[in-house]
């Protein structure tokens, strides 16, 4: 998991984390469009490790190797919609490989069914710009997206683009099963992720893809 954070680039310096994402591949963030969408790649870097806020410079010799990626692109669901959010994902094309393992994605291989994803599913976040988990429940499955509830943890602002993890069918780890979107605003009630299962087959790869 990675904070998706604003860039000062005359001191490369990580600012406040707007958002957050998942490692998928080497060089690549699932993340949400909305904390994305209306910016340039050269104003973002990702962030792993316990705070969003580095306090350091993102350089050769600061103590950050591995820890501090610039972004080289940004590539946004084709059917993303900013008025309700609608397809409210995105990917981050990173400038170098990270060397973190990515987590893996559940597939459209038709196991992750709507009763199947329903039930508890970990959330992770960058709210109050420290990485924070906790478990909410699954309680209504959509097409592209489903809603969860307290159990007793929940989503709130920072947390955004933030991956839904759930245990693999074949017990072997977890796997990204939805990206944290919205929720209300008092952080008490609902969210909303979008599942990744519904993503195009060929968006986490496909590369050269402008931004709207």
């Amino acid at each position: 998991m990675v904070a998706v954070n604003t860039l000062n680039v005359e001191c490369m310096r990580a600012g406040a984390p707007m958002c957050t994402g998942a490692l998928v591949r080497p060089q690549v963030v699932l993340t949400a469009a909305h904390c994305v969408h209306d910016a340039a790649p050269s104003s973002l870097a990702v962030v792993f490790g316990p705070q969003a806020d580095l306090g350091g410079r993102g350089e050769p010799g600061a103590g950050l190797e591995g820890r501090f990626f610039r972004v080289a692109g940004i590539r946004i669901h084709p059917d993303y919609r900013a008025a309700g959010l609608d397809n409210d994902v995105a990917v981050l094309d990173l400038e170098q490989p990270a060397t973190t393992a990515p987590l893996p994605i559940a597939g459209s291989q038709g196991e992750n069914t709507e009763t199947a994803l329903l039930g508890t599913s970990r959330a992770v976040g960058y709210g109050m710009a420290r990485k924070r988990t906790g478990n909410v429940n699954v309680s209504e499955v959509r097409a592209r997206e489903f809603t969860y509830v307290p159990q007793p943890a929940m989503t709130c602002a920072g947390d955004s683009g933030g991956p839904m993890l759930r245990m693999r069918s074949d017990g072997r780890g977890e796997e990204i099963i939805g990206v944290t979107s919205r929720g209300d605003t008092a952080c008490r009630d609902y969210g909303i992720a979008m599942r990744t299962d519904a993503l195009p087959t060929d968006f986490i790869e496909r590369k050269g893809a402008p931004a709207p």
